[in-house]
């Protein structure tokens, strides 16, 4: 007779009977009278009742193909400072080797597994020993890949606090971890171009001021600041790294900026040893300002200095043009072919481009906290800045930020003159046309396309401000004086515009000879655009700019100090934009040799090879 049955009969019609009894029991005139007692009476018994049932129940568990398949499963409760010392005193052993239970499986039915493709490592499993101590002291199999031991590192840039408002979009950061080994690559339709409105919204009426071109306590060396290189690969695991993406060629107006171009160019378009040191003194300087979250602090930096240059009150701008600011620094490191991606600064200029791209507005701006005077100067150099990375690197992150800028720029530009100043509305002046034109360029030749109808309205402002028996003078705004300043950057817009004739280019050239480079008279916004423009002329002209350029700027870097590799604001413009706008202007004009191809030389040698054929 099977015992365990028979208790659990009994049990279980004990359990019932009980029950029953203690519903019809509350029927009785008994229990109404003395329900108290009825209550604990009917308690007694459940209890032991139930106390019969714990006893005679066993927890099973199936071993199946052993006995009746079932047996007693002990359990036991311990403290998490048992389990503590229990799991100190008895480490398991990594090493043992699991071997199966023949018996157990003998009853079991087959079943067929799919093996899972492991997204990380090969398709095959590399034959030999698999435990962990022979892992440990081999090197890993061709082609497999090892996941970090710590996660990846998070953005520089706490991104989510810096969005200027609610609608802000904000773009994925620069550098992204690693993906996994069978991730598809970059979505190539993101690559394609798109149209951009050539809408322009705005409004009559124009200001009126003078000639008005970009409005753009040191510490101690941070040289953490330089040195945040990416580490080198071990054998066994993978760093934190970029994407890494096909290369593409760089745009052949950037190609001289390359490692192997670079000083050989330097030397034929007459720079040197000496130009270079300067740029690199400067890059340093740039490099130990830069500000945690990626910008440089144009206020802190001597920005905003009012002193009323041509008697206009401009409220202390530059202040709070920390984007227009930050970019030439960037462009300063790019100029010289330092990337994110490549060079000894690209944690500096990763930085300083999150910055930017943070700032950005969801309408495409990169103003930021600029004032209305330098807002659109801002954009533009932000713009430009973007575009150089985005060429040279041809990183698909900076695109949407470029395409949204260009498209804001393309809204702002007026629709009868076709230039751009402070506010939609306004007919435009030469100093805001000459920035905006530069970011369109660099813009297109990385296959972003331009309308026509804004390349119609670049050509109308550019002849609205010309004068000059051969039209290659220029002033600030249509009918007023021309000025050196306004001649160079309007010829740059021409050579870049390829709107250039050789009477203009004549006039313009004898013009800026009569204000080369002199002691006393540093105006490092003048100096860009003519560098810019004499060094596309070529000649003998070149030559004697580049010579009067090298000797001021050269002889007026700090070498000492706190400010060693800087410049000091020159009393021009330099008081609006502070040490980093000069800075960075003469470093970019210690560049010229290299930073951009000469476009007209680089047009005469097509036209004399089709003209040899």
């Amino acid at each position: 007779m099977n015992w365990d049955w028979v208790a659990s009969a009994l049990i279980w019609t004990g359990l019932i009977g009980t029950a029953t009894g203690a519903i019809a029991s509350t029927r009785t005139q008994w229990v109404r009278s003395r329900p108290l007692g009825n209550y604990i009476a009917w308690s007694v018994v459940a209890h032991v009742v139930l106390l019969a049932l714990a006893y005679a129940t066993k927890f099973n568990y199936d071993v199946a193909g052993v006995g009746n398949g079932y047996g007693p499963l002990l359990v036991r409760l311990s403290s998490l400072d048992e389990l503590d010392d229990a799991e100190a005193s008895e480490p398991v052993d990594a090493t043992a080797t699991v071997e199966p239970d023949v018996a157990m499986m003998a009853d079991r039915t087959p079943e067929t597994v799919s093996p899972i493709p492991d997204a990380s490592g090969p398709a095959e499993m590399p034959e030999g020993n698999t435990n962990a101590s022979a892992r440990e002291n081999s090197s890993p199999p061709e082609g497999a890949l090892d996941l970090p031991e710590t996660p990846p590192i998070p953005p520089l840039i706490d991104r989510s606090t810096m969005a200027r408002n609610a609608d802000e979009v904000i773009p994925p950061p620069l550098i992204a971890p690693p993906s996994r080994a069978n991730e598809s690559a970059p979505d190539k339709a993101a690559s394609e171009r798109v149209a951009v409105d050539d809408s322009a919204a705005g409004r009559p009426g124009a200001r009126t001021s003078n000639e008005d071109p970009a409005i753009p306590p040191d510490a101690e060396n941070d040289n953490a600041l330089r040195s945040r290189t990416r580490p080198e690969m071990s054998a066994n695991r993978h760093e934190w790294q970029p994407p890494r993406r096909e290369q593409t060629p760089v745009p052949r107006v950037y190609q001289n900026r390359s490692d192997a171009q670079r000083a050989l160019m330097a030397v034929r378009f007459g720079g040197g040893a000496d130009t270079e040191a300067a740029v690199e003194r400067a890059l340093r300087w740039l490099a130990k300002h830069q500000e945690q979250d990626g910008r440089w602090d144009a206020d802190a930096l001597g920005a905003g200095h009012e002193i009323r240059l041509l008697g206009q009150d401009r409220r202390g701008a530059g202040a709070d043009a920390d984007t227009g600011i930050s970019a030439l620094a960037i462009l300063s490191f790019l100029g010289s072919g330092k990337t994110h991606e490549q060079g000894e600064y690209e944690e500096v200029v990763k930085r300083g481009l999150e910055f930017l791209l943070v700032t950005q507005r969801s309408d495409g701006s990169f103003a930021g906290d600029a004032k209305v005077v330098e807002a659109m100067y801002c954009h533009g150099i932000s713009l430009l800045a973007i575009a150089e990375a985005y060429a040279l690197t041809k990183d698909e992150r900076l695109r949407t930020a470029l395409e949204r800028g260009v498209e804001f720029t393309l809204r702002r530009q007026h629709p009868s003159s076709g230039g751009w100043r402070y506010e939609p509305g306004d007919l435009g002046d030469t100093s805001q046309f000459g920035w905006q034109v530069l970011a369109l360029k660099s813009a297109e030749a990385t296959g972003l396309a331009i309308p026509q109808t804004a390349r119609g309205g670049m050509s109308r402002f550019l002849n609205s401000v010309s004068s000059g028996r051969n039209r290659g003078l220029a002033s600030y705004r249509a009918g007023e004086r021309v000025t050196t300043t306004m001649t160079a950057e309007a010829l740059v817009c021409r050579v870049f515009l390829d709107e250039c004739t050789e009477s203009q280019s004549r006039e313009a050239v004898e013009f800026l000879r009569s204000e080369i480079p002199r002691k006393g008279q540093d105006n490092h916004y003048y100096w860009y655009y003519g560098t810019l423009a004499m060094f596309q002329m070529q000649g003998a002209e070149w030559q004697q700019w580049n010579s009067a350029l090298k000797e001021q700027l050269l002889s007026s870097q700090k070498l000492q100090g706190p400010a060693a590799g800087s410049w000091d604001p020159d009393r021009q413009w330099g008081q609006y934009g502070g040490r980093v706008f000069s800075t960075a202007l003469a470093t970019l004009c210690l560049e010229v040799y290299y930073r951009y191809l000469p476009i007209y030389q680089a047009a005469e040698a097509r036209a004399s090879r089709r003209t040899l054929k």
